[in-house]
């Protein structure tokens, strides 16, 4: 007897699809952030040295940070700035900027004198009070004198009444090392130099010719500042990189580690640089260099510099030893810290 077979209508069920098991067309790939690893800097720790419990004395200006063992052992291929807390302590008048010759008669004869202001910081109305009594203080006095005012961010010299072309004062532009009256520079080291003129804001035609003016003369709009910023470099940090920065001065440096600019984090403080204050700043496009991934950080150079590409300087400290004796020592400002970050691409 034969077995029919009937057709039930029954059919093995599909197999269940899932859209995360399905072949895609778009390869999805895992990211992650790269590893990183700090490397913090000290100023205070330049008086380190690669000998253990030996002292380095440093400049805090120009100093090289390292130590009995590495700063960082890493294997990064990319080394940024991360952040920076800069107190700035750098006066508005400094031993670069505290200076000019003012020359006046007495009689039919010719007389200089070094007008020089003490080291430190001045808001406008106190430096103005302060060469003004320099000036008044001269002795024997001239025939006639200039007097100092400032409005508004413009200083003005004006020569007391009843000067001529003749006998008018007038004042030259000097540096630290320029004490000649004939040597007068030329327009671009006037512009190129820190010195007390510019400070005033005064154009390089009023400073630069031995003739005096019968007549009041102004500077330019001026903030009354010895830089507006300072550029932190390092040779160090750069060793690696083909890619140099840019700089629009012709004397500027092209490695940076980074600059920092005279102002707080929202740029309001229009009295910037005429007090002491602490700068901290979160760098929102940091420089990223190439580093060797097979080099550790052994050390790291740190110059700081002023607008004019020269070391910024240092304030002065009595030190007495023989009573018959006053040396100069070089001080410093407080220090400064910055926070470096490598990572691994």
């Amino acid at each position: 007897m034969s077995r029919s077979v009937f057709n039930t209508g029954v059919h093995k069920a599909p197999p269940e699809l899932s859209y995360s098991t399905q072949p895609q067309s778009v390869t999805v790939e895992v990211s992650r952030n790269p590893a990183s690893q700090y490397l913090v800097l000290d100023s205070r720790n330049r008086f380190q040295s690669a000998t253990p419990s030996a002292i380095s004395n440093q400049n805090w200006n120009d100093f090289r940070l390292q130590r009995p063992q590495s700063l960082m052992e890493t294997f990064a291929t990319r080394i940024g700035v991360s952040e920076i807390r800069f107190p700035w302590y750098i006066p508005n008048i400094t031993t670069r900027n505290n200076k000019f010759q003012y020359f006046g008669f007495i009689g039919d004869a010719g007389q200089v004198e070094n007008i020089v202001i003490p080291y430190g910081f001045y808001s406008p109305d106190e430096l103005v009070n302060a060469i003004n009594e320099e000036i008044n203080a001269i002795s024997p006095p001239y025939d006639y004198n200039l007097t100092l005012s400032y409005i508004d961010g413009q200083y003005t010299f004006t020569p007391d009444e009843g000067a001529t072309d003749n006998n008018a004062p007038f004042i030259c532009f000097t540096t630290v090392a320029n004490d000649n009256p004939e040597l007068v520079p030329d327009e671009n080291t006037y512009l190129n130099t820190p010195s007390l003129c510019l400070t005033l804001g005064m154009p390089y035609e009023n400073v630069s010719q031995l003739l005096g003016y019968p007549y009041a003369f102004s500077g330019n709009y001026t903030e009354t500042l010895y830089t507006q910023y300072v550029d932190i470099i390092s040779n160090k940090f750069n060793q690696y990189t083909t890619n140099l920065d840019g700089n629009s001065y012709s004397s500027g440096s092209n490695r940076l580690l980074c600059r920092l600019y005279l102002a707080d984090e929202v740029s309001v403080n229009s009295e910037a640089g005429l007090y002491p204050f602490v700068i901290h700043r979160q760098f929102k496009n940091p420089k990223m260099v190439m580093w060797n991934k097979g080099a550790v950080v052994d050390w790291m150079d740190i110059s700081v510099v002023d607008q004019y590409n020269t070391l910024v300087p240092l304030p002065n400290l009595d030190v007495v030893g023989n009573p018959t004796e006053v040396t100069k020592k070089p001080a410093s400002y407080p220090d400064f810290q910055i926070t470096l970050l490598a990572t691994e691409n």
